[in-house]
């Protein structure tokens, strides 16, 4: 890989000063304000001062970069790891409270339904109670109606009879009478005959 290719920023140290060069381009590009141009041999004497043209220097920041970077990710893996991890607990404790609250519902749907059949056999009950109050009522007032008719034909029979009485009294003392008057007729007759 050319080096010298690259956009390049390095501090040097020297001065305070971040330096850097582009391709194709012999001007120093100072990142630092109040610097002056220099020329192409003068920036790769910098750059060499600094050690950004050895190799080996550069591999071995490259590295170091690169350890840099692998700790980065592997904090950044770790922390996601981790939120991972309390996303999963959160997931298990809410999957947790979703069994119980499916549970609870399907128990309370149970008991519903329970409550519903025993409400529905107490109306059929309740129903069925009343039909036969009806026919009960209906019964009494049949009772009461032939009561009223039997003290009704009881008092008529009464009645019926204390006249049948008096009429059978009343027919006894008229053959009582009758007799007696034909008695006295055949009497009368005989004597008459006789005498």
């Amino acid at each position: 890989m050319d080096r010298k290719s690259k956009f390049l920023t390095t501090q040097n140290p020297r001065s305070s000063r971040v330096l850097g060069i582009e391709k194709g381009k012999s001007k120093l590009v100072s990142l630092e304000e109040g610097s002056a141009d220099l020329d192409e041999a003068e920036v790769w004497k910098r750059f060499e001062e600094a050690g950004l043209l050895d190799e080996s220097k550069l591999r071995w920041k490259d590295r170091e970069a690169l350890v840099e970077r692998i700790h980065e990710l592997e904090k950044e893996l770790y922390d996601y790891q981790y939120h991972m991890g309390l996303l999963l607990i959160e997931k298990e404790k809410q999957a947790s409270e979703y069994e119980e609250m499916r549970q609870a519902l399907a128990e309370a749907d149970g008991i519903f339904n329970k409550e519903q059949t025993t409400h529905m056999i107490a109306i059929a009950e309740f129903e069925k109670r009343e039909e036969n109050f009806q026919k009960a009522l209906m019964a009494e007032k049949q009772c009461i109606e032939d009561l009223k008719v039997q003290k009704l034909l009881g008092d008529l029979k009464l009645s019926l009879d204390s006249k049948n009485q008096e009429f059978e009294l009343e027919l006894d003392k008229k053959r009582n009478s009758f007799e007696e008057d034909l008695k006295e007729k055949l009497d009368d007759l005989e004597r008459v005959g006789v005498g």
